[in-house]
């Protein structure tokens, strides 16, 4: 390992939005990093429930940096106001109901970006809830081993598999993007990654739990009945991966523009189709989607 590398800051953000004891413990696992250089600040964006409140100004009077905005504007503005005040040369965000593995995750993270000279580097995300399971069952290695320069971008228009955190990005792989797109309200990660796919960018693996996130926390529980967030994975297929479709194999563009075209689909009956006639109508229209939703769903449970 190349101690030089302990010389360089690694910022931190932490987004919290009404997150109560979960952001407790988020700050003191990042808090306990061995890594000597590294700035913490926490990105809350406008809690106003009074444990969350309490515990910001704690963290405050600690001397813990706190980047607050006045009203609710969404994760992706929310972690963009404190990227643009930090300074370090490394970055990681965690959600409020994340916390690092071990004392040596950051440290471990960084390693690998100085042994592999590599601008992004994600560990292993551990979700825990009943009983521990995988979040990332990840084609990384896959797709280091395969010769098409967009075999990357074609696994995340499928889907978003990559883990949100445990990301270590060199800030300026961050700024070539613009950072987070504030097109987008809540989704900030799935338009990073299919941009940075696009320009045949994909990260390095590292091959350990870094980051352990709560299967019923803030991150994961009722995102699929969220409006906001929904929305947003509409737009992104429309604006993130339907005008790029001819970077891919011919037969791979139908395949995942039926796919694009039918979650649109399930949104307008999830959100739009209120009413009991209108769904039976729906259903009547829309069989072939009915049914290759099943076959997706029995797929991902064998």
């Amino acid at each position: 390992m190349d101690y030089s590398m302990m010389q360089e800051t690694v910022t931190i953000l932490i987004a919290s939005y009404q997150s109560g004891n979960d952001l407790k413990a988020a700050v003191e696992s990042t808090l306990a990093q061995d890594y000597p250089r590294k700035e913490l600040i926490i990105c809350d964006d406008g809690s106003d429930e009074a444990i969350t409140v309490d515990l910001l100004n704690q963290f405050s009077a600690q001397g813990i940096r706190i980047v607050r905005q006045k009203v609710n504007r969404g994760t992706v503005r929310n972690l963009n106001a404190g990227l643009r005040c930090s300074e370090g040369q490394w970055v990681i965000t965690l959600a409020a109901d994340d916390r690092f593995k071990t004392i040596h995750s950051i440290t471990q993270l960084v390693s690998e970006a100085y042994d592999t000279q590599a601008q992004w580097v994600v560990g292993r995300t551990e979700l825990v809830g009943c009983e521990n399971v995988w979040i990332d069952k990840s084609p990384i290695e896959d797709i280091e081993s395969n010769t098409n320069p967009y075999a990357f971008f074609e696994t995340l228009c499928y889907s978003c598999w990559l883990p949100s955190s445990g990301n270590l990005y060199r800030r300026s792989f961050l700024e070539q993007f613009g950072l987070y797109d504030e097109r987008y309200y809540l989704v900030e990660d799935w338009p990073l990654f299919l941009k940075a796919a696009r320009s045949r960018h994909s990260p390095r693996r590292l091959d350990k739990i870094t980051i352990v996130r709560k299967k019923d926390g803030v991150s994961n529980k009722k995102a699929q009945v969220n409006f906001k967030y929904q929305t947003d994975l509409i737009e992104i297929m429309g604006k993130e991966i339907l005008p790029y479709l001819d970077l891919l194999p011919s037969e791979v563009q139908k395949k995942i523009y039926r796919r694009c075209k039918d979650k649109e689909q399930i949104f307008q009956y999830r959100f739009y189709k209120k009413t009991p006639f209108e769904k039976m109508i729906w259903f009547i229209e829309h069989p072939m989607v009915i049914f290759r939703r099943l076959l997706e769903r029995l797929k991902n449970n064998d």
